[in-house]
């Protein structure tokens, strides 16, 4: 679904190079779930693995997956190290990801992609259409996470977050609030209070 991200990875590299960036970054790239196995999405590990291996402050990292596409749960371990990361990154750059979600939970500032590499495609085939979809419109209105619709803007909003970590946090806060509810933990335990009560009422009164 998205093509480029290897050439999102190596825009970033070259900011980092060239000044545009901080020389002090580290450059964490996660890869999707669903691109790690074969199938329709399967992706290619080995770019990625390619600049990890030319550049030391690229690191890659792989989560793991059971099944993907079926109802089983990733590993508990791939949990906490997807916690461990949001709650260390200075800033997020996803192409229309879920992980906007989680990054607000965790007030860490995120920037959603708006263009295609180092060339344009057009709209149909473009990460572009991605923010009309109905489940990222909201997240953008909330004002919590900015798209980069080109490179600069995509350097700009990345050296203002490493600036000013509260940046949009207001806007976070309505995505968290919006989308997550409370984040404290125990959301499993909710659910089943939720279940238990509508099973104690009378048929009448559900």
């Amino acid at each position: 679904f998205f093509p480029t991200n290897i050439e999102i990875a190596e825009i970033l590299i070259a900011g980092i190079q060239s000044g545009r960036l901080p020389a002090n970054l580290q450059l964490l790239i996660r890869l999707h779930p669903q691109v790690v196995n074969k199938g329709v999405a399967a992706d290619s590990i080995e770019p990625y693995r390619e600049l990890e291996r030319k550049y030391p402050f690229v690191k890659v990292d792989v989560p793991q997956t059971v099944n993907w596409g079926s109802m089983v749960s990733p590993a508990r371990e791939d949990g906490q190290r997807l916690a461990e990361i949001l709650r260390h990154t200075a800033v997020i750059i996803h192409p229309g990801s879920t992980l906007a979600v989680d990054a607000a939970a965790m007030d860490c500032p995120v920037i959603g992609l708006g263009f295609d590499g180092h060339q344009p495609k057009p709209y149909d085939e473009s990460i572009r259409r991605w923010w009309g979809f109905t489940y990222m419109k909201p997240v953008v209105e909330e004002g919590g996470q900015p798209i980069a619709w080109t490179q600069e803007e995509l350097f700009s909003l990345t050296s203002a977050y490493l600036s000013d970590r509260s940046r949009d946090r207001e806007g976070r806060r309505r995505i968290r609030d919006l989308v997550a509810s409370q984040v404290e933990g125990n959301a499993s335990r909710r659910v089943a209070e939720a279940l238990l009560h509508a099973m104690q009422q009378s048929p009448k009164d559900r």
